[in-house]
């Protein structure tokens, strides 16, 4: 296969892979939000979220976890957006904006990140703290997503869209951080 032919392949999948991911990230930004668990429990006690249908039909859904993140709603939201990005920059061709790529992937991947490393912390009030990162990469997202708009780097109706599943996102993680905080309130260790 030539370069010419290698390009062209390279298109037309990013294209159909655009394509396809454009219903499962709408679905994100306006899926029912699940309950966070009883208060009345302790933190370990809590049952997980249950994942959203959307994501499910979507591939996301993890089937057997093996960290407790893996059932958090709100880390399969951020690695569903991290994915949808990836498939947005994935494959562009500008290397004048690479930096802007790098740091999309970076802001996306740092969410999911920050709810995975909140998710061993020791008390519930440190899980909030990592949420609180979580929300601020979030925004930086956001900042990145409409750079890249303005640049070229992405169409302005896909970063609009990938802007309010973000926010969504970020609505969440800040319920399930104000959940924390009461647990952490009403619970001391």
């Amino acid at each position: 296969m030539n370069a010419a032919t290698n390009t062209n392949t390279n298109s037309n999948s990013h294209t159909r892979t655009q394509t396809q991911k454009q219903p499962a990230l709408a679905a994100m930004s306006g899926a029912p939000q699940a309950r966070l668990g009883n208060s009345n429990q302790p933190r370990k006690q809590h049952s997980a979220p249950q994942p959203d249908p959307a994501l499910a039909a979507a591939g996301s859904q993890v089937i057997n976890p093996r960290f407790r993140f893996e059932k958090l709603e709100v880390w399969q939201l951020a690695r569903k957006l991290t994915t949808a990005i990836h498939g947005a920059v994935g494959t562009s061709r500008d290397p004048g904006l690479s930096w802007l790529s790098s740091q999309l992937l970076r802001a996306a991947s740092d969410i999911a990140d920050h709810i995975a490393e909140g998710s061993i912390r020791h008390d519930d009030l440190e899980f909030a703290e990592s949420l609180d990162q979580a929300q601020a990469a979030a925004s930086r997202l956001g900042s990145s997503l409409q750079i890249a708009a303005d640049l070229g780097l992405i169409a302005e109706a896909q970063a609009d869209e990938m802007v309010g599943a973000a926010l969504a996102l970020t609505a969440k993680m800040g319920a399930f951080r104000r959940f924390l905080a009461g647990e952490a309130q009403r619970n001391p260790q």
